[in-house]
């Protein structure tokens, strides 16, 4: 008899497993718990979304109270919900707030808790109109029974969850304007929402289950999820250009399932970044000239006599004001030529040369005496456009010293090695061999930490008070960064404010 039931419950394992419908699970118990435990009453109760209340699913025995809820105060279930533990008991006794019983003509009862994990979400509540009805291998049994009935309503409500979490994941996709890939680890495409059909070469519903360098029409595309990038610009279509983002899909647990990538065209911002720089190329290259003939007039005017203090400081004041405007003019017009892209005048340099060049550059002896050069590698030589390379010294150089307005030693050192190996200039991967590490460090005032991020940013200026006062364009560190990235090397900043900044860069050997 024992084993039969034994085989019994393990069919009823198996019938649990097939659907994670609620309804599926209660019908199997509904079928297979007369096989396992005699009874004229049985009911699957609940908590109720109403604070301590629950619900009863009644599967055999009186129907009239399907669905009514009970406070978990008072009764049999009650008690179970409120963790007491299984109740068997004999004979029922007395008027119970659940009618149920009652109704059903219930004389012994078994009762036992529905956990999921540590919680108790219900009870399984069993009734017979025979005094004393059920046995201790019927409450063991139920124990099972009802530690079957927690698990798969647990799976039901995660599946549940999924299911609502991949509906409402697909609804945002299939409205997106962005291309959305999605592949597992070993680069195979799971996924593809309809904005993704310009960047693959097949259809987007047959395209999952490819290898994702199978289905993308682009190289860049493929590029992008074979070598991990975080990010990257993707050509596709006609002449379209779009910002791709990846980022790895985790467990919880940090396993990582797969890889996303969102990809937005960016197309038209190109096209108006575009025609934005043409226009100020034209407009600083119109300015170059009116500029020179103030400046030349100024100086004109300085020469003359008989002129009073007054008339003195007012030409002062507009000389620095066309230094100023010049200055300015020249950032846009070198930004103009980077970002066109024009030829360098490549070949191999010294770098230690246009370092000492930069200092001799200096507009006193004051600032060049301020100016340490270390050289702490025997490779000093790269091959880069001279003017360029001399560009960044200048422009760090004057920035060090712009942003020191106490004194103390900038120092310039050239090193075959990187100063911070926790954050490099470059990953093993990435970094030619042999390097040239450039580092430009001052004493001054250092730079708030949020506004490091944004440095490189075209006429990023700082609203630091420390900061407001002192003169610039906002574009010299930009020239930095575009003059580096072309010639294949990286920049990076550390800062601490009122400790001073290094300003670091890196450069293939020649």
């Amino acid at each position: 008899m024992i084993l039969h039931k034994l085989k019994t419950l393990t069919t009823v394992l198996e019938e649990f497993a097939t659907s994670p419908i609620p309804s599926h699970i209660f019908q199997v118990v509904a079928d297979f718990s007369p096989a396992l435990i005699s009874h004229d009453f049985l009911a699957i109760c609940l908590r109720s979304e109403k604070p301590d209340y629950f619900r009863t699913h009644v599967l055999a025995g009186n129907q009239t109270t399907e669905g009514s809820e009970f406070p978990v105060s008072g009764g049999i279930c009650g008690s179970v919900l409120n963790g007491d533990g299984t109740q068997r008991n004999d004979r029922l006794e007395g008027v119970s707030a659940e009618t149920f019983w009652h109704e059903a003509k219930i004389e012994s009862t078994l009762v036992t808790p529905i956990r999921q994990g540590e919680e108790i979400i219900g009870a399984l509540a069993f009734g017979s109109r025979t005094s004393a009805a059920f046995t201790e291998d019927d409450e063991a049994l139920a124990q099972a029974l009802s530690a079957a009935v927690g698990s798969s309503l647990q799976n039901s409500r995660l599946y549940q969850e999924l299911s609502d979490e991949r509906l409402t994941l697909r609804a945002v996709l299939q409205a997106s304007k962005d291309a959305f890939l999605l592949v597992n680890p070993d680069n195979i495409l799971l996924m593809a929402n309809p904005a993704a059909a310009p960047l693959l070469s097949t259809d987007v519903d047959s395209a999952p289950g490819s290898p994702i360098e199978e289905v993308v029409a682009s190289p860049e595309t493929a590029n992008l999820f074979r070598d991990r990038r975080d990010a990257a610009e993707v050509c596709f279509g006609e002449k379209r250009v779009a910002q791709a983002t990846l980022f790895p899909v985790q467990s919880e647990y940090g396993e990582i399932l797969g890889w996303a990538a969102v990809f937005r065209d960016v197309t038209s911002l190109k096209e108006l970044d575009a025609i934005k720089s043409e226009f100020v190329h034209t407009v600083s290259h119109d300015l170059k000239g009116p500029i020179g003939s103030l400046m030349l007039g100024i100086e004109l005017v300085h020469r003359g006599q008989n002129l009073t203090a007054k008339q003195k400081r007012q030409l002062a004041r507009m000389e620095r004001t066309m230094d100023d405007m010049k200055r300015l003019v020249e950032n846009l017009l070198d930004l103009g030529r980077l970002e066109a892209g024009q030829e360098h005048n490549r070949h191999t340099i010294d770098l230690v040369e246009l370092a000492k060049r930069s200092i001799e550059n200096l507009d006193s002896e004051n600032e060049r005496s301020r100016v340490d050069l270390k050289i702490e590698t025997p490779h000093t030589q790269t091959v880069g456009d001279p003017g360029q390379i001399e560009q960044v010294f200048n422009n760090l150089l004057s920035n060090s010293l712009k942003y020191s307005p106490g004194g103390g030693t900038v120092t310039i050192t050239l090193a075959d090695v990187d100063k911070d190996s926790t954050n490099p200039l470059a990953s093993s991967e990435e970094q030619p061999d042999p390097s040239i590490y450039v580092f430009v460090e001052d004493q001054g005032i250092g730079i708030p930490a949020t506004d490091i991020p944004r440095l490189f940013e075209r006429f990023f200026r700082s609203e630091d008070t420390d900061h407001r006062n002192i003169p610039g364009t906002g574009l010299g560190l930009t020239i930095v960064k575009k003059i580096i990235d072309s010639h294949g090397g990286a920049v990076r900043v550390e800062s601490e404010p009122g400790q001073g900044t290094m300003f670091s860069f890196r450069l293939p050997a020649a």
